[in-house]
């Protein structure tokens, strides 16, 4: 196995390792912040979590240029006009910290009153929203440092500084929770997180690149290259987060913030989806990046076409153990209220996160070969259709209209997949036929036997939560076992399987 595929599967596992230890926190932690509020109060904190991602609309993209520069040419890390470029960039990030601070100091009423909001669900709303304004600072502050391990592609590191932060994150809450204290208590901790993460970067920072030095410079020059890059990559995180984040404000103006809840949880369980595939993908920009870059372009292909059956096998598993054990996780985890009003949303979520676990993988690869406007453009598209359809179905189907609408707003993703596969890779038209056919095919089979033996044979055993997720792991390891029994495994495949889990394994905090 080349360096480039060792070093790319091993940043994969720490992106895995980093996606799956807090997957594991909110599920425990989730129940105890419902219990403990109750739907109405946790649907509200939901949102204002939903409004600090919105907010990130404006964040324009800054980073591209940055980032693109480091990983095409790790050599240039020393040089006094990547300095600059970061500097002109942290100085935009620092501003619209600031801005979305006092923006946010504004929003108490918008929130009481559009979104249903009753008064008492905080002690002052104004002094949650100025914590809520700390924690987005922050968050906007550190985000180019961020770059720098992800664009050396020193995924390890950046994992490091994450699980510590989620894990006192995620206990603070439980202890906060417990103790009386209420949803402003939980923001406070989202500041103070963020805040250890901006001290955590800064010394990564300093230790991978000391040399990269911070001055108060700012060219217009710069500024101009950066918002030519940053352009269409900001268009496009606004396209992504209207996609993902503006059904939960629809839904809570229509229904109101207990709803919310409900149209959450059903999410909780098939988002897992997209994000193993985000985990599994977030380390090949670089490797895209600097592969294009040095203009070898069977390389990508060979690269794009390994890592997409990955990417299908693993997603079909997944929304397989959701349609088999979905109903029986949300009555367990969450209780039988939630499942009676989650699991059709739940289960119509399974398909659009699945297509979307396509598009995540694609991005990383347009990203990394700079097709930044085709980006744009198509991520448009599906947020468009998602919102015609949203404002068509939540007032008449709540959250299952507000699930349909998402799946409307996904469907172009298989067009878009033959599209980028065409004209951009060069494949023919009958090699992606004969490469999906034969791949989906092979994943189909395995998936309706996993689901008809697990459905007729292991559920009728299902009695609590801890049966759920003894049986769910039977079924994921029958399904890759029944996937290398038929043979639809190839030997490189198999090496990168086990390369992949002995990285994981041997992850040390």
């Amino acid at each position: 196995m080349s360096e480039l595929a060792n070093r790319t599967i091993k940043n994969s596992a720490y992106s895995f390792i980093g996606f799956i230890w807090p997957m594991a926190l909110a599920f425990v932690v989730m129940p105890i912040l419902i219990s403990r509020l109750g739907p109405s109060k946790y649907g509200f904190y939901v949102l204002l979590n939903a409004s600090l991602a919105l907010f990130s609309l404006l964040d324009f993209g800054f980073n591209y240029t940055f980032v693109k520069k480091l990983s095409e040419n790790p050599d240039s890390r020393n040089n006094e006009e990547l300095s600059k470029v970061f500097s002109s960039t942290f100085i935009l990030y620092l501003f619209i910290g600031c801005l979305v601070f006092f923006l946010l100091l504004l929003l108490p009423d918008f929130f009481r009153g559009v979104l249903k909001i009753p008064d008492g669900f905080v002690y002052s709303y104004k002094v949650t929203f100025m914590f809520l304004g700390f924690a987005f600072f922050f968050k906007m502050i550190v985000s180019p440092l961020i770059q720098i391990p992800y664009a050396l592609q020193r995924v390890g590191i950046m994992t490091k500084a994450h699980l510590i932060s989620i894990t006192f994150l995620q206990i603070s809450s439980i202890v906060a929770v417990y103790t009386g204290y209420g949803i402003m208590s939980l923001v406070i901790l989202q500041a103070l997180s963020s805040m250890f993460l901006f001290v955590a970067y800064v010394y990564i920072w300093k230790k991978l690149l000391p040399d990269l030095k911070f001055v108060l410079f700012f060219s217009p020059s710069i500024f101009k290259g950066l918002m030519k890059d940053g352009f269409w990559v900001s268009v496009s995180n606004i396209m992504n987060n209207i996609l993902t984040q503006f059904d939960k404000f629809v839904m809570s103006a229509f229904w109101g913030p207990v709803y919310v809840s409900y149209y959450a949880s059903a999410q909780m369980i098939p988002e897992k989806i997209q994000a193993t595939s985000f985990s599994l993908s977030t380390s090949l920009f670089p490797v895209f990046s600097n592969i294009s870059f040095l203009q070898d372009s069977e390389k990508i292909k060979n690269i794009f076409h390994r890592y997409i059956k990955i990417i299908l096998l693993i997603s079909a598993s997944l929304a397989t153990l959701v349609f088999v054990y979905g109903y029986w996780l949300l009555k367990y985890w969450l209780g039988q209220e939630f499942a009676d009003n989650a699991t059709i949303p739940m289960y119509i979520l399974t398909v659009t996160y699945f297509l979307f676990s396509i598009n995540v993988f694609m991005h990383f690869y347009l990203s990394g070969t700079r097709r930044l406007k085709f980006i744009a453009i198509s991520t448009m598209s599906m947020a468009i259709l998602n919102i015609v359809s949203m404002f068509l179905l939540v007032p008449s189907y709540k959250a299952v209209g507000a699930s349909i609408a998402y799946l409307i707003g996904v469907l172009p993703i298989p067009f878009i997949l033959f599209y980028v596969e065409r004209k951009m890779l060069g494949f023919s038209t009958k090699k992606i036929i004969h490469f999906y056919t034969t791949n989906i095919s092979k994943i189909v089979f395995v998936a309706i036997i996993i689901y008809l033996l697990s459905s007729l044979i292991l559920t009728p055993y299902i009695t609590n939560l801890f049966s759920v997720i003894i049986l769910g792991g039977v079924s994921i390891v029958a399904f890759f076992g029944l996937f290398r029994l038929f043979g639809f495994f190839e030997r490189d495949e198999l090496e990168l399987f086990k390369t992949f889990f002995n990285k994981a394994i041997k992850f040390r905090v």
